[in-house]
């Protein structure tokens, strides 16, 4: 790609003298000063560390920060102000809005974006085509998969996996080491804990909260404001209806149906097939059975 140099809106920061010390008699240690395609466009104020690699038609913002090692591919933006850390990568034409930071070792896959006041922690994942509305959180060493879409106000913990197609309303959270299947739809204002497992086509409403450890099975259906306990297990294409509250490691079986407001004490158990309605309250592995 032709090279140009970096022209004087841009404050190339050369290695200090503590990098260079630890660097003495480190074959190889030291990075290339900052290389950009000449068709890229660079605004007013932009740092540049070295070792950075801006492609072509690529544009950064004012006053952005690209740390060390940091690649920009070719038609990828970086908005004014954002920052993307070191080694990170920006993946072809995608968009890294105003004021977003990209802690180091993160990667922003092509044709993705991240909307304004974001943040993703160290090493995280965005996957191709996916889309992160404005103030969203990302934690260190989550992965978020393709065409994945969280709303602003989204928050991820850490080690989270977030899978394919994935929808997340705004103002979610969701806990550290979570996984979310492909296909899955969560919708505005829902907390979700840590170390719980969704798997694919997992549908939750709004206000929803899901306690830490709880296993959703595929096809399982949470309406809005339900409340889930700690390790609760909804099992295949079973539905808990809106406002209904499922205690701490309760069942409810494949294709079970709890009905809007209906209880599930703790340690309840719903069997496969059984619409359970309210008032009723199925205890300590006592199963409720139907007429």
């Amino acid at each position: 790609m032709g090279i140009r140099d970096i022209g004087k809106n841009i404050t190339n920061l050369l290695p200090s003298r503590a990098d260079k010390t630890a660097g003495a008699g480190k074959k190889g240690n030291s990075l290339p000063p900052a290389r950009v395609d000449k068709t890229a466009v660079i605004g007013k104020g932009v740092t540049m560390e070295p070792g950075v690699i801006v492609q072509k038609n690529a544009v950064i913002g004012d006053n952005a920060v690209l740390k060390k090692g940091a690649l920009v591919e070719a038609g990828a933006q970086v908005g004014k102000g954002s920052v993307v850390g070191k080694r990170s990568r920006i993946g072809n034409k995608a968009k890294v809005r105003d004021r977003v930071l990209i802690s180091e070792e993160s990667q922003v896959r092509e044709l993705s974006e991240i909307g304004s006041g974001s943040s993703l922690g160290p090493r995280v994942k965005i996957g191709p085509e996916s889309w992160l509305g404005e103030n969203t959180k990302v934690g260190e060493g989550t992965a978020v998969g393709r065409e994945a879409e969280l709303e602003n106000g989204v928050e991820i913990g850490s080690q989270a996996r977030v899978g394919d197609d994935v929808n997340i309303g705004e103002n979610t959270k969701v806990g550290n080491k979570t996984y979310i299947g492909d296909h899955s739809l969560i919708d505005d204002e829902t907390v979700i804990g840590k170390d719980v497992n969704l798997e694919e086509r997992v549908y939750i409403g709004s206000g929803v909260k899901v306690g830490d450890g709880s296993d959703l099975e595929t096809g399982s259906q949470i309406r809005d404001f339900a409340a889930l306990g700690e390790g609760v297990h909804i099992e295949e294409d079973a539905e808990v209806g809106s406002q209904a509250r499922i205690g701490d490691y309760a069942d409810v079986g494949n294709d079970a149906s709890v009905e809007d407001r209906a209880v599930v004490e703790e340690m309840g158990d719903v069997p496969d097939g059984e619409i359970f309605f309210s008032g009723e309250t199925p205890k300590n592995g006592e199963p409720h059975r139907g007429d």
